[in-house]
């Protein structure tokens, strides 16, 4: 993407709006929603626009005082980046341990 703006080129735009929270469920688990909205343009707003939303679902268990388990999901539609836009799943989990 470039990075010049003028009457007869709009430029570039990309935007990236997210909202989320999070539920203390006890004093050990919190669960945890996002949502993401993506937007790229090469030729401004209204000309060629790539789009991305992204749903995301996490859980965090507390094993120890120092330690946590924390699994996540994430979930992503996209428009116009390819011929064959497909979704994008996307799985992790992990270990947290603080000294």
């Amino acid at each position: 993407f470039g990075n010049t703006t003028s009457k007869t080129d709009p430029g570039d735009s990309t935007y990236l709006v997210g909202a989320g929270v999070d539920f203390k469920v006890n004093d050990k688990l919190t669960l945890g929603a996002l949502l993401g909205y993506l937007m790229a343009s090469e030729n401004g707003i209204g000309g060629d626009d790539k789009t991305l939303v992204e749903y995301d679902l996490s859980a965090r268990y507390q094993i120890a005082q120092n330690a946590s388990y924390h699994i996540g999901v994430a979930y992503g539609t996209v428009d116009n980046f390819s011929p064959a836009d497909d979704a994008v799943v996307a799985i992790g989990n992990g270990i947290d341990v603080k000294w």
